[in-house]
Parts: structure tokens; sequence; C-alpha cells
């Protein structure tokens, strides 16, 4: 019987081998790129940023501008939608008319009132005359 190493002990060098030049020619690979091109996660750009603030809030309608579009004061860049605005209008003009009747109604009993005070003091008036009347009337009797 000859004496024949087994295969397993030749492969283990040429595995090695295929692991240590594929890591090489990945690593080289890897360099060359890194060499030519800058990747960042946490990247930041800087650049000149104006806050644009509007009077109201509400949905947007229409966007009137593009991206790095240069704008001026006054010009409209966006347009909100106005049904919200027309629902409060709405609203507050009922607010207003319903104040507006309870203003009336309180005028009405203002003036209910001052009825009152015044056939009020007619009565008084009355009751003095009827007092006076018969204050006169037991002094005449009161001669007799």
């Amino acid at each position: 019987m000859e004496n024949t190493p087994p295969k397993k002990k030749k492969a283990l060098p040429f595995i090695l081998a295929i692991i240590v030049i594929g890591s090489l020619i990945f690593g080289i690979s890897k360099y060359i790129y890194a060499r030519h091109h800058e990747d960042t996660d946490d990247a930041q750009l800087d650049a000149d940023v104006s806050p644009v603030l509007s009077r109201v809030s509400g949905y947007i309608k229409e966007i009137r501008f593009e991206d790095n579009q240069l704008v001026k004061k006054g010009d409209t860049l966006l347009k909100i939608d106005e049904s919200d605005f027309i629902i409060r209008l709405a609203q507050s003009n009922a607010a207003m008319e319903n104040a507006d009747a309870g203003i009336s109604v309180a005028k009405a009993n203002v003036a209910s009132a001052q009825a009152s005070i015044d056939a009020a003091k007619s009565v008084v008036d009355a009751m003095k005359i009827r007092v006076w009347k018969s204050k006169q009337d037991f002094d005449r009797y009161q001669e007799l």
C-alpha cells in the first residue's frame, strides 16, 4: 500500500489562498472607489434659508413657485383653500345676527321695564291723590 496523503491536506492551502486573494481584490476595489468618491451618512449642506410665514393657516390649494426659484417681496407663493374661511365668516355673521337679536330683545325688555316703571309711578301718584283726598275728607268731617 502506498502512502498517499489525504486530499484534504492539499485542498486547505488552496482554499486559504482563494480567500486571501478574494479579500485582497475586494479591499483594493473598495480603496480605489473610496479615493474617487466621498460617501457620508451624516452630510450637511450649507445654504441660505429664508423662513416664509403666512398670515393665516389652512390647506394649500395651489403652489405658485418652483424649487430654488428667486422670489421677491410681495410675490404670491401659495394659494390657501378659502372654504374654511368662508365657513368661519358665515359662523361669525350668524353669531353677530344672534347678538343683534339679543340686543333687540334687551332693548324691548328695557322699554317694557320703563313702561312698567311709568305705570307704577302713575299708580303711586294716584294713591297720593287718594290719600290727599281722604285727608281732606277726614279734616272736613272732623270740623263738622
